[in-house]
């Protein structure tokens, strides 16, 4: 389980990585990752978060369920999750100022 917030830096920006499989997709292992400090940090223009398609995520504040697709995230209606049979053992719980970062697009109702 990944535990604190992972970001992908390249090109100067730094992109907030939703999850295990997002790093993984980019080749990145969670072992490799390294702290940086506050003022190390911030030199890294801060850009939209990367998630691969289909990643569920729970807002921490309301709980609600959103699946990530082509860079939005989309509220799943507890009838759509079990119509669509999504796992719940997938999702990963996320702080709201994080999720918030993602672009809202239609619920899946």
């Amino acid at each position: 389980m990944l535990r604190g917030v992972y970001y992908l830096i390249k090109n100067g920006t730094r992109s907030w990585a939703c999850n295990r499989r997002t790093l993984s997709y980019f080749g990145f292992e969670q072992n490799n990752a390294v702290a940086l400090t506050r003022e190390e940090f911030s030199k890294y223009k801060l850009v939209q978060p990367t998630c691969v398609n289909n990643s569920l995520l729970r807002d921490s504040y309301t709980g609600k369920v959103y699946l990530v697709q082509n860079g939005k995230r989309r509220w799943v209606t507890n009838f759509a999750f079990a119509r669509l049979k999504l796992n719940p053992n997938n999702v990963i719980t996320v702080s709201y100022r994080l999720l918030d970062q993602i672009p809202e697009g239609e619920i899946l109702r």
